[in-house]
């Protein structure tokens, strides 16, 4: 878990859906998050895309870069609570 507790997200859409496969949104508090998966490496980031990444974790090999926001959401769910949808599944 971050110092901060569990991140509340609020809003949040697919942007991209392979090599990277990434997501932008909100959190409550009104903060940007961005969300990266590319080269095995999944990033999250608070306040853009130019912060330092608060998650910078290897799940797969260098070529690796799709990822289901299912999967998104199990590894993150210690330290982000995720709407239950992304807005790119609306309809």
């Amino acid at each position: 878990m971050t110092k901060r507790g569990l991140i509340k997200v609020a809003s949040v859409a697919q942007t991209c859906f392979a090599c990277p496969a990434q997501w932008q949104g909100e959190t409550e508090d009104g903060e940007e998050i961005y969300v990266r998966y590319r080269w095995g490496w999944l990033e999250v980031h608070l306040g853009g895309v130019l912060t330092e990444p608060i998650l910078d974790l290897q799940l797969g090999g260098e070529w690796h870069g799709e990822m289901t926001f299912e999967d998104l959401k199990k590894h993150t769910k210690e330290i982000i609570s995720w709407p239950e949808k992304d807005s790119a599944d609306e309809t």
